[in-house]
Order: C-alpha cells, then sequence, then structure tokens
C-alpha cells in the first residue's frame, strides 16, 4: 500500500451508534480505487454493499475529524478474511480491522500488508454513524 494513503487511512475518524463486538470491519463501497465519485454513485454503490452483507452490521461514518471527507461504511462482524473479500468485491484499496482497542489498515491486494492506526477510543464518537450524500467524498482540490 502506498505511504499516502496510509497516512490519509490513519486520521480516520469513526461515529456510530455505541456497542460493539470485540473484533469486526469497517467497510465501505464509496470512491472505489480511491478514486472520486459522484454522490448518486456512491449512494448507489452503498445500496449495493448493504444488499451484499450477509453478517450482522451497522452504520458507520468514517472520515476526516473535521468532517470536510465523509464516507458511508458499515461496522461488519466477520472474519478478517470476508472483510477483505468484500473489500475486493467494491474495488477497494484497504478495510480498517478492530481488534479490542486497536485500529489496522488492512489492504485488500494480497500481500499489501497490515498497518496499525490508532486506538479505537481515541478515534471513535457516538452518533447516528451515516454520512450524508454530500460530505461522502475524498479530500483534494
Amino acid at each position: 500500500m502506498v505511504l499516502g494513503v496510509i497516512t490519509l487511512y490513519r486520521q480516520t475518524w469513526f461515529t456510530s451508534a455505541p456497542g460493539r463486538p470485540a473484533r469486526f470491519a469497517v467497510v465501505t463501497a464509496h470512491n472505489p480505487r480511491g478514486r472520486r465519485v459522484g454522490a448518486a454513485e456512491n449512494a448507489r454503490l452503498d445500496q449495493v454493499l448493504r444488499r451484499a452483507l450477509r453478517h450482522r452490521h451497522w452504520p458507520i461514518d468514517a472520515g476526516s475529524r473535521d468532517g470536510a471527507w465523509r464516507e458511508a461504511s458499515h461496522g461488519v462482524e466477520c472474519a478478517l478474511a470476508e472483510a477483505l473479500a468484500l473489500g475486493r468485491r467494491f474495488d477497494q484499496v484497504a478495510v480498517f480491522w478492530v481488534d479490542g482497542d486497536a485500529v489496522w489498515i488492512v489492504a485488500c491486494a494480497p500481500g499489501g500488508g497490515r498497518h496499525l492506526a490508532a486506538p479505537w477510543s481515541a478515534r471513535w464518537s457516538p452518533g447516528p454513524g451515516v454520512a450524508t450524500p454530500q460530505r461522502a467524498r475524498l479530500p483534494g482540490p
């Protein structure tokens, strides 16, 4: 995984309803391959992802601390291998894997690696966990 992507992902903050399992993935379908797409396309991709989820899941808002970048995501109670398969299916660069209080960035590409991001307790805040379409975008010019 490219260092710039890891740096960006390490800055991610999460908002969701309280209560979670000890291990779960955070998966999105927004902005495949890290490229911006429009709000309507991101909403369509999110609907497809929600229909594809077969495990217990809940909405999570993932993005920058200031809210300038947000992606509608889903906490998914599943094995890491299943989360990576979902990430690959939706052309994602990586998924987040939460194990206890540790948040890991795990590349979807085979051999892409795993990088410690931050403690969940330092990057999570309570809330509805639903990104608004106009805020579901990548940072950039």
